[in-house]
């Protein structure tokens, strides 16, 4: 997440990649128009969010993160479409569409 503000900006991890093995917020696709099944857990979350639950981006700074799909995901074999649907809670706005190849072993 980029921030290209002069000013200090904030997003809730909750239903982002910065808890990754919580919530559904991926759009995985294949290239038949099949989505991943999700199998990762979910959560019921205490409103409003305890202060603990943001991240916070310095101006013109960025954050980021690394994930593995396949751990709340059913991916085989195949070409996908992966999309952030988020928003709601985390307050970011859905992301680009990347294509990925998945490989057998």
């Amino acid at each position: 997440m980029a921030n290209h503000s002069d000013t200090m900006q904030r997003f809730c991890k909750w239903e982002t990649p910065f808890e990754p093995f919580l919530g559904k917020y991926m759009e995985i696709i294949d290239v038949q128009g099949n989505e991943a099944e999700f199998t990762g857990p979910m959560a019921k979350r205490m409103m409003p969010p305890p202060e603990e639950s943001y991240i916070q981006v310095p101006p013109h700074d960025s954050v980021s993160t690394v994930f593995n799909l396949a751990k709340n995901y059913s991916i085989k074999p195949g070409k996908y479409t992966v999309k952030y649907t988020g928003g709601g809670i985390s307050g970011l706005e859905p992301g680009n569409e990347i294509n990925i190849v998945v490989l057998g072993k």
